[in-house]
């Protein structure tokens, strides 16, 4: 098994020996965020493989988002031992249960979650699975499983307090064009750029690139709306552009 789906490191979490199995996922790798992510605005994305078959003997993974603030659990996405895709959501009174996939041994999962206006989006490899609304704004997160046995590995984590919005001292300094764009994306008044990456509307990372350029050329995409994120020594950006 392939235990980075890019790059040389991921997460690995496994079961700890020396403590028992637990009835909910409590153990794993914990982060309080130094700013909430606002509800309405937001993305937060990784990817999941599971080196277990499913069955009694795999434990529950899960992403976990919490709201210290309001000392609430605000979703959970369980890959669970019977093999199932749940995501789990906070109603206020209870969880709210729904199911949107199976998941297979040694095998990679992108999932996207994303706060939109009112609504808060589940994607699951690029595709669309839920719709539900968030009641908290999100301060910390969790990848968390119930030390039953095997292991999973997260890669590819990425957290966007602002899913659509850039930095104001970098998004005042360039522009792109023509858009909407047939061939030849220019970039204009962009100095430093160490890499782009075209995504598409549900977060799906298309192709990137690492080198400084001026052009990019989008001949091969489909019609449709995209979004481009660029690094530069001043920061990151991220603008939306459509294909004809």
């Amino acid at each position: 098994m392939k235990e980075q789906k890019t790059g040389l490191n991921s997460l690995r979490i496994i079961n700890n020996p020396n403590i028992a199995s637990q009835p909910f996922p409590v153990m794993g790798a914990f982060r309080v965020l130094d700013n909430p992510l606002d509800k309405t605005n937001f993305s937060l994305a990784y990817s999941i493989s599971i080196d277990s078959y499913p069955g009694g003997n795999s434990s529950i993974f899960a992403l976990e988002c919490g709201s210290i603030v309001d000392n609430a659990l605000v979703l959970e996405i369980y890959f669970s031992y019977d093999g199932s895709i749940k995501i789990l959501e906070n109603n206020g009174t209870d969880f709210t249960v729904t199911n949107v996939g199976t998941w297979n041994r040694n095998t990679w999962y992108d999932v996207r979650v994303t706060g939109e206006g009112n609504d808060i989006r589940y994607y699951l490899n690029g595709t669309l699975v839920h719709t539900g609304q968030l009641l908290y704004n999100i301060d910390e997160i969790r990848f968390a499983h119930d030390n039953y046995s095997g292991a999973a590995f997260i890669d590819d984590v990425n957290i966007n307090y602002d899913a659509l919005s850039v930095q104001d001292n970098v998004q005042n300094t360039w522009t792109i064009h023509p858009n909407p764009v047939k061939d030849i994306l220019n970039l204009k008044g962009l100095t430093n750029l160490e890499s782009y990456a075209v995504y598409d509307i549900s977060g799906r990372k298309l192709e990137e690139a690492f080198h400084n350029t001026k052009q990019i050329d989008l001949s091969h995409l489909n019609t449709g709306v995209y979004l481009l994120q660029l690094k530069t020594d001043k920061g990151q950006v991220t603008k939306k552009f459509i294909k004809n």
